[in-house]
């Protein structure tokens, strides 16, 4: 959060106009900020003065980020009294049925039950609508009291059309019990391997273009990446989709597309079909316990992937002591190895921010045009060449 609101402060950065939190990272990243807002100094200015200019200036979302009752990464961290009443329990009860097979050497056992527990939790709760009902009023409650500008509903990760339209219905039902507070996004959720079921996805597509009400829909794939070696299948149904959702923006000039975690994916997207794409602060948006490196990657704006630091060393080396990149941030790094990590780390994140914001710039250059071939161009110079299939030719 600090860095996010340096980067807006010190160096201007257009582009960088809206921010995701999750649900479970409230306490951690924007309870600091909210406790300290009113107070004042001495001479009466106010402690936290940046960030309520931050605050005006940009859109705050929480994303109640509930694929996490599908996976185990941050599970527990729903097991909390500012997470709704029904998502802690469900957590409690697959903590404590995992420690039962623990217990009892049947460890495997447990992702089994874990697959079909998510679908029944999801199935009893729509059919439960006064549960259902109270646990939306719960996170349109809790996102408006941190100050979101616009709701997500909490909708479950899509594995199958079933929880696709138990999605459609929390996203109508949300929308209008929001509707006299604030107003509130359509959200869908799905694995990457969605883009494999052409059923799936056309489903979605219709409903998108003929029956979303809202003016803003937002989508994450979670895990996409549609540049890897033998994905021509999803490439292709994902440059479809983005083809259906420009044809929608273009007939009607209020629709917004944002897309979350959008990894390699937000150059394209971003030139097409999405007004808006979001990566994590460093660009990556997969879930691990490994790489934990404490000189963290560092993201080359020419090739567009990220680099080991290792990588680094000897591009900096090579390059006659510079980082080839000509931020604001790098052009100042003329001693690469008198950097400790944090200080590394701070200055790669801010590297990365100037670095999106900049190829923000070049594609509302390339759309201001209505020539995608500087778009294109950027990327058949890089090494995601694959992904300049997704740009259409006007």
């Amino acid at each position: 959060m600090n860095l996010l609101i340096k980067l807006r402060k010190d160096y201007r950065t257009e582009y960088l106009g809206t921010y995701v939190i999750r649900l479970f990272d409230i306490d951690r990243l924007l309870q600091p900020w909210l406790a300290i807002r009113d107070q004042t100094t001495l001479p009466g200015t106010w402690v936290a003065e940046s960030f309520r200019r931050f605050r005006e200036n940009n859109i705050l979302f929480i994303d109640p980020a509930l694929e996490y009752l599908y996976y185990e990464f941050h599970l527990h961290k729903f097991d909390s009294p500012r997470v709704p009443r029904v998502f802690a329990n469900y957590v409690r009860e697959c903590n404590a049925y995992k420690d039962k097979l623990e217990r009892a050497g049947a460890k495997e056992e447990y992702f089994k039950w874990k697959q079909a527990k998510h679908k029944l939790f999801w199935k009893e709760l729509d059919e439960d609508s006064r549960e259902r009902d109270a646990m939306l009023g719960e996170t349109r409650d809790i996102e408006l009291g941190y100050g979101a500008d616009i709701l997500l509903p909490p909708v479950p990760l899509i594995t199958s059309e079933k929880l696709l339209d138990i999605s459609i219905r929390i996203n109508e039902i949300f929308r209008e019990i929001s509707r006299q507070r604030a107003e509130s996004a359509t959200y869908f959720m799905f694995q990457s391997s969605a883009l494999k079921s052409e059923t799936l996805i056309e489903k979605i597509k219709q409903y998108i273009t003929e029956e979303d009400k809202s003016d803003l829909t937002i989508l994450k794939f979670k895990n996409l990446d549609v540049e890897k070696r033998g994905a021509l299948f999803e490439r292709q149904t994902y440059k479809d989709l983005m083809r259906d959702l420009a044809f929608v923006k273009q007939t009607n000039l209020k629709r917004v597309f944002m897309l979350l975690e959008s990894g390699h994916q937000a150059f394209p997207s971003a030139v097409s079909a999405f007004d808006i794409v979001s990566t994590s602060l460093t660009g990556l948006d997969g879930d691990s316990k490994y790489g934990k490196d404490p000189y963290g990657m560092w993201y080359d704006p020419q090739k567009m992937v990220h680099r080991p630091f290792e990588d680094v060393i000897r591009i900096f080396r090579n390059n006659g002591g510079h980082l080839p990149c000509p931020c604001q941030v790098c052009r100042q790094i003329t001693n690469l190895r008198a950097l400790n990590s944090d200080e590394w780390n701070i200055s790669r994140r801010l590297h990365y921010g100037l670095t999106m914001n900049s190829f923000m710039s070049q594609i509302a250059r390339a759309i201001g045009e209505r020539n995608p071939e500087l778009a294109r161009d950027k990327l058949a110079d890089s090494d995601i060449a694959n992904l300049k299939e997704l740009i259409p030719r006007f």
